[in-house]
């Protein structure tokens, strides 16, 4: 695609989204016939006009040879953002000038998988979506007829799902209903139709059907599916497998605009099944052990079957960072057992500080205890007086924060009193500094021998 000054490039998108023939003409002669440009996340004046079904520009465009087939950087089309936005003429004169129909983005979509109607489907040579519109209905029977009989349960609709994102989402009204739509499309789906679906991100929310199920807290549609990735082989996959970075292609928009006034793509935070399946753990209330004891479950589930404990998200969370700040220690140790480690650091828990100056930060006793205390075969143990954000150790944090029963953990596992800090000081200094006499006499106590 063309590169030109900005100006140019805002004046012929402006043209093209006001239909304005006569405006787009003048700018064709001004810029000498070079009419094929593009803005920062790709998109020329022909996606433009499809978007908003501006017939005389796309006519005029496509006569003064502006590239059909265009992609942006998210690959999509012309013809993808026609279909996307139900635009059946501009879809229509796309086709008759020669618009391919089998382009794929970046996420694999074709135009008619963006399509939410069947007459767009029709018009661009698809089939109708009968297994997805047989799990709308919640009609099992329908669905299992579907899939046997071939139908592409895998591909996606206009509201970004396949059949059998649609049936996981019925776990929040029917689990039951839910588990045996999911049972049946694995079941009569043939092996690479079930591993495409099962791998298929939704290109508006991100997420696979396994993130779907690990965000409803269902371990029995969880297990269903995870099992019916292992029996296409790919079962570890589908346990790790990242959100998609939802971006601006995906909703119509041309972007965003950053502090500089600049275009720039929209992105949304990557995430494994696991990871959300602790963010929901921490967003139950304290108070719901039944919501909680199902999002455990989900996690001891994914563990089960490979998920990795030591990939990041797009927030710099490791699972374990996740789990200390759910307060569950529990979970704590199964992540531990299943080779957490416990020195990773990042963002979310302030870069520099690990798991352990995380639960100091939470002031949990048991968990610092139980970080402490692990041993791994393949994880070295904390290092207890490891230097944190701005050269704080762990005791200095709990000493500060004036949590004696912390402080207690830490000497428990040898954490030194009077180790230096970044700011020069000991852990001692600061209980002596904010007056935390019960800590100080804990510190003295401890250095004189006792207990």
């Amino acid at each position: 695609m063309a590169n030109a000054p900005t100006n140019d490039v805002a004046l012929l998108l402006r043209a093209a989204k006001d239909d304005d023939v006569r405006g787009l003409s003048t700018l064709y002669e001004d810029l000498q016939g070079d009419i094929d440009l593009s803005n920062a996340i790709g998109q020329n004046a022909l996606h433009v006009a499809a978007i908003w079904g501006s017939l005389g520009a796309i006519e005029f465009l496509l006569e003064h040879g502006c590239d059909m087939d265009a992609q942006n950087r998210d690959g999509a089309t012309p013809l993808h953002f026609a279909s996307l936005k139900g635009q059946h003429e501009a879809a229509r004169l796309l086709l008759e000038a020669g618009a391919d129909p089998n382009q794929r983005t970046s996420a694999g979509k074709t135009p008619a998988d963006m399509a939410e109607d069947d007459e767009m489907r029709t018009l661009l040579g698809s089939s109708p979506l009968l297994a997805h519109e047989a799990a709308k209905r919640r009609d099992v029977n329908a669905l299992e007829e579907a899939v046997g009989e071939g139908c592409r349960f895998d591909r996606l609709d206009g509201d970004g799902q396949t059949a059998l994102h649609i049936a996981v989402r019925c776990a929040s009204e029917d689990p039951k209903l839910a588990l045996r739509m999911v049972t049946k499309i694995c079941e009569a789906g043939r092996d690479a139709t079930v591993h495409a679906a099962l791998a298929r991100r939704s290109p508006k929310t991100g997420l696979t059907p396994v993130h779907l199920a690990a965000q409803s807290a269902d371990v029995a549609i969880l297990r269903a599916l995870l099992s019916a990735g292992e029996a296409v082989g790919a079962g570890q996959l589908m346990a790790n497998c990242n959100s998609l970075n939802v971006s601006s292609m995906h909703n119509g928009n041309w972007g965003k605009k950053n502090a500089r006034g600049d275009l720039e793509e929209i992105d949304a935070a990557k995430a494994t099944p696991l990871t959300v399946a602790l963010q929901r753990l921490i967003d139950c209330a304290e108070d719901d052990e039944k919501e909680a004891s199902a999002c455990a479950d989900i996690v001891h589930a994914l563990l089960d079957h490979g998920a990795d404990v030591n990939l990041v998200d797009g927030d710099g969370a490791a699972p374990l960072h996740l789990a200390v700040s759910s307060g569950r220690v529990g979970v704590v140790r199964a992540l531990l057992d299943a080779g957490a480690d416990a020195a990773a650091t990042g963002k979310f828990v302030l870069t520099g500080n690990t798991s352990l100056h995380h639960a100091v930060r939470v002031g949990d006793a048991a968990i610092i205890a139980a970080l402490c205390g692990h041993r791994h075969k393949y994880t070295p143990p904390p290092n207890v007086d490891a230097f944190g954000a701005g050269g704080w150790t762990a005791l200095g944090l709990a000493t500060r924060a004036g949590n004696a029963a912390a402080a207690e953990a830490l000497l428990a596992a040898g954490a030194r009193a009077d180790a230096k800090m970044g700011n020069g000081k000991t852990p001692l200094d600061i209980a002596r500094i904010n007056n935390k006499a019960a800590i100080v006499e804990m510190f003295e106590r401890r250095a004189s021998g006792g207990a």
